[in-house]
């Protein structure tokens, strides 16, 4: 079975105020912090998701990975908003180019 990254990216939450993204945007505001997912943000968390073969499921693998820095240590991002996008995935992902 093929699982599509516009399939993966509309029905998992990732498209305007979807449920992942409205459960750890909640997460990131008990510490005071802001959660935006950019359109072109959310294809790269699919597109690694697929890569790794796990479908759905890879979706928060990925996003615990973009945001444990965020989790870990909240107290230098109180007060700003995280906005994952394609830039900040290469970087946390160590992907370059």
């Amino acid at each position: 079975m093929v699982i599509k990254q516009s399939r993966l990216t509309k029905k998992c939450g990732f498209c305007g105020k979807g449920f992942r993204q409205a459960r750890y945007r909640q997460l990131l505001e008990l510490d005071s912090i802001g959660l935006e997912i950019t359109p072109d943000g959310a294809r790269e968390i699919a597109s690694e998701a697929l890569r790794l073969g796990t479908g759905a499921r890879g979706l928060d693998q990925v996003l615990e990975r973009l945001l444990f820095p965020f989790r870990f240590d909240p107290d230098p991002f109180a007060g700003r908003t995280v906005v994952v996008d394609r830039d900040l995935i290469a970087k946390a992902l160590g992907k370059t180019g």
